[in-house]
């Protein structure tokens, strides 16, 4: 509960402001796609801050996006998750791929209280509080939901298979994602094919006519070791590790 308490965020009333590029079918691409040629005039840049007009008076607690992702979050005051932006794999969670152009709330997370949410290129994390929500068994503890399309996940909204202990942040990669729990262990799923899961291993093989595939870690796997080279070139492992924050970029872990 202490622990929930911090993620909270201030009470005082937060506005949405939006600026730069939001033409959400040229972000992040060289050339607009051929079938998407009839939105190319669709949106424009915003020179400075602006307010969505249709979103009242909803309070805001925090804003999501992430290094490669053309869609965004949106965390209200009390606590119900919203999306926006480029949807071809239905990772903003309205059960379709269809585009946003506003935010939209998450109806099948309603009934959840989300503290915390992060977003993957074409895959969303979010993080639900359950002493908000209907009692379940054995200890409450703060569980990852995700939302399509993770390369290793099927379509829908997801209880992301992870029993540790409780969970304090979220990140997103491009195709991974990594979860850090309240005893500073870091636990990291998705595509490795850059060592970027932190496993010491790329999970390459090569599947049938000599195609090289990607072992994707389908639940959280704790990352087991930190290791450090030493000026002698020696590679020596850290001990006792705690690790208190995670950021991701597209193909690498901070």
């Amino acid at each position: 509960p202490s622990v929930l308490q911090k993620l909270e965020g201030s009470k005082s009333r937060g506005q949405l402001l939006i600026f730069g590029a939001t033409n959400w079918d040229l972000i992040g691409r060289k050339e607009v796609p051929k079938q998407q040629a009839a939105y190319r005039n669709l949106g424009q840049n915003l020179w400075g801050p602006h307010r969505y007009g249709g979103l009242g008076g909803l309070r805001v607690r925090s804003v999501v996006s992430g290094p490669c992702a053309a869609h965004s979050l949106l965390i209200s005051a009390d606590g119900r998750l919203w999306s926006w932006g480029r949807n071809e794999k239905g990772q903003l969670g309205h059960g379709d791929t269809k585009r946003v152009e506003a935010p939209k709330l998450i109806e099948v997370l309603a009934s959840e209280a989300i503290v915390a949410a992060a977003c993957g290129r074409n895959h969303t994390l979010a993080l639900t509080d359950p002493t908000a929500a209907p009692a379940g068994i054995g200890d409450p503890v703060p569980a990852p939901t995700g939302i399509p399309s993770h390369p290793c996940f099927p379509p829908g909204s997801n209880p992301i298979m992870y029993n540790g202990q409780p969970i304090t942040k979220l990140g997103c990669g491009a195709e991974f994602s990594m979860v850090l729990d309240c005893k500073g262990n870091l636990f990291s799923f998705g595509c490795p094919e850059y060592g970027q899961l932190g496993h010491n291993s790329d999970g390459k093989f090569i599947a049938r006519a000599q195609r090289i595939e990607y072992d994707c870690e389908l639940v959280p796997r704790r990352v087991g070791i930190f290791v450090e080279r030493t000026k002698d070139g020696q590679v020596l492992p850290v001990p006792n590790v705690v690790v208190r924050d995670v950021a991701c970029g597209a193909n690498h872990t901070v």
